[in-house]
């Protein structure tokens, strides 16, 4: 279903907030991508925002593997993209 996408950044810059359901409903949708072999990089969360993803274990081993970046510049270079 995936097999076109090496890799997916998800960019949080825009979310000063996420209520249980958001979070978990992301972190189905990031389990989904990892089973099919993408990597997942999360990008600029809030301090809050990122409090909030940290209950959930797939954000929690993401956060361990270094897989949470702060600014998407800093994912892109990681995924050997340099352009921007």
């Amino acid at each position: 279903m995936y097999n076109c996408l090496p890799v997916v950044i998800i960019r949080l810059r825009a979310l000063f907030s996420i209520d249980f359901e958001g979070a978990e409903a992301l972190a189905e949708a990031v389990d989904d991508l990892r089973e099919a072999g993408i990597k997942v990089y999360i990008s600029s969360a809030t301090p809050v925002v990122e409090t909030d993803l940290l209950t959930f274990p797939v954000f929690q081993e993401l956060k361990e593997k270094g897989f949470f970046t702060l600014k998407t510049k800093e994912a892109l270079k990681r995924v050997g993209i340099d352009r921007y």
